[in-house]
């Protein structure tokens, strides 16, 4: 990087360390070796949180309004489920079906009252997304009662993109029935692995040909978009048994499939199983990155059509609509205890306790936890994630739409590109594999440096 620009940046004031983080190692192992670690689960540049104090009168003001033009979505949280999997960090409350019943009433009340703003009534949503959680914990009576509400109370697009999660355990006919009737167009699986040995380690039900046969039926139903999570580098889970696994998938004949990365969250009981010697642990990041490299080879021979880093479809059916309009930016509807949402230039989580949940929304209240408003420049950090999510990054499209200086981000994509992890096109910089598996990391970079003003420190850098 030449001087004017390495001081502009900030690159200067941080230790050897941090400069690593931030643009990575020379080695001669990419997929293994170009960070010192993952960054970050989701990459992105914080902006300043808004007191308790505040939250309620914020959320009215935003409400009140019509809000952002552009395609809008909705989150809703299910936070039961049958079993504890071993790889979460996000369980929150067992299966009971009278505690159920209770909060979907409430969630009811939530989305009604939603209906009767100004925001919540302006746009249509072009997708809803059931997550959690298990939304399939709840019985076929209350998902019914559910779905029916979100199609009373939200303002759904004529091809709105309905996304049910489900686990193949106890998902039975009748529960499938009462998503079919009632809107939803797309089912996805959190599968991980079809290999019995790696599910059974931790913590899924059915073996692989339970698996297969559901996942059949609801493919011959023609009904629904049907998607698999698979996760690569999980216990057990060799170069060999991960083939095997995206052999499985095509041979299920499905819509599409997510590839995903084992995290090991901090707090999950993975962790600790690990730890304590129950489990080996899985692929490190070499075997990660080549693992990624093997899915994306596949794929590609298989004629998939790649709709972001991660995710891939096998047939015109599969849109992967929500994930793909929330990685560019859009407004984001949340309902339900552990919600996420983004609306306004305002990021906020509900309450996650569902007491305290409950509690605040039969009070009139919407229940917000915690509430930031967005960096000035969440409109192109948006921006960047959505071109790295598809593979490139384009500085000279946004320094033009967005008059930003890119100088420094322009001489770190250089150095990426003598490494090996990006090749420059004539318009663009492309993501070559390694730069593909290590996306998270070129994109929290591009955006730390975006967000730096002159003189300024890199902050979340100079914090680890």
């Amino acid at each position: 990087m030449n001087q004017r620009n390495l001081a502009n940046s900030g690159i200067t004031q941080l230790t050897a360390e941090a400069k690593d983080i931030l643009i990575g190692v020379e080695t001669d192992d990419l997929l293994g070796g170009a960070f010192p670690r993952k960054r970050v689960v989701h990459p992105g540049v914080m902006g300043e949180g808004v007191s308790p104090a505040l939250r309620a009168k914020r959320w009215e003001e935003i409400m009140a309004g019509p809000g952002p033009v552009g395609k809008r979505t909705a989150y809703i949280h299910i936070p039961f489920c049958q079993a504890r999997c071993l790889y979460c960090g996000f369980f929150q409350n067992f299966s009971d079906e009278t505690a159920e019943t209770l909060y979907v009433t409430t969630l009811i009340a939530e989305l009604a009252r939603n209906a009767r703003t100004r925001f919540g009534t302006t746009y249509p949503v072009h997708a809803v997304y059931f997550g959690g959680g298990t939304p399939s914990a709840l019985s076929a009576v209350n998902i019914g009662r559910l779905l029916r509400a979100v199609r009373q109370y939200l303002p759904l697009a004529n091809d709105c993109e309905i996304t049910f999660e489900a686990r193949i355990h106890g998902f039975d006919d009748e529960k499938i029935a009462a998503c079919i009737e009632n809107g939803v167009n797309r089912f996805s699986f959190g599968v991980q692995s079809f290999d019995n040995q790696v599910r059974q380690s931790v913590g899924r039900f059915d073996d692989r040909e339970t698996v297969l046969k559901r996942l059949g039926y609801l493919r011959d139903l023609d009904q629904a978009s049907v998607v698999v999570d698979l996760i690569y580098g999980l216990p057990y889970q060799t170069d060999d048994v991960w083939y095997a696994d995206l052999e499985s998938y095509f041979q299920a004949g499905i819509d599409g499939v997510d590839l995903y990365k084992l995290n090991v969250y901090e707090n999950s009981m993975l962790k600790k199983a690990i730890a304590g010697g129950a489990l080996p642990a899985g692929a490190d990041l070499a075997g990660q990155g080549r693992m990624f490299a093997d899915g994306v080879e596949q794929m590609q021979n298989r004629r998939c059509r790649r709709l972001s880093i991660c995710h891939w479809a096998r047939t015109g059916r599969e849109r992967n609509l929500y994930n793909s309009l929330n990685k560019g930016g859009a407004t984001v509807l949340p309902f339900g205890a552990g919600a996420g949402g983004n609306l306004a230039g305002t990021t906020l989580m509900l309450e996650r306790d569902m007491n305290r949940y409950l509690e605040r929304v039969n009070s009139g209240e919407k229940p917000i936890m915690a509430m930031t408003e967005s960096h000035p420049d969440h409109r192109l950090h948006a921006r960047v994630v959505a071109q790295i999510e598809a593979g490139y990054i384009n500085l000279r499209q946004l320094a033009s739409d967005f008059c930003v200086d890119v100088g420094s981000a322009t001489e770190i994509c250089e150095i990426w590109c003598r490494r090996g992890l990006l090749e420059k096109r004539l318009c663009d910089y492309q993501l070559t594999i390694p730069g593909q598996f290590w996306y998270v990391n070129i994109s929290q970079s591009v955006l730390e440096l975006l967000a730096t003003r002159q003189g300024e420190p890199i902050r979340s850098v100079v914090a680890l």
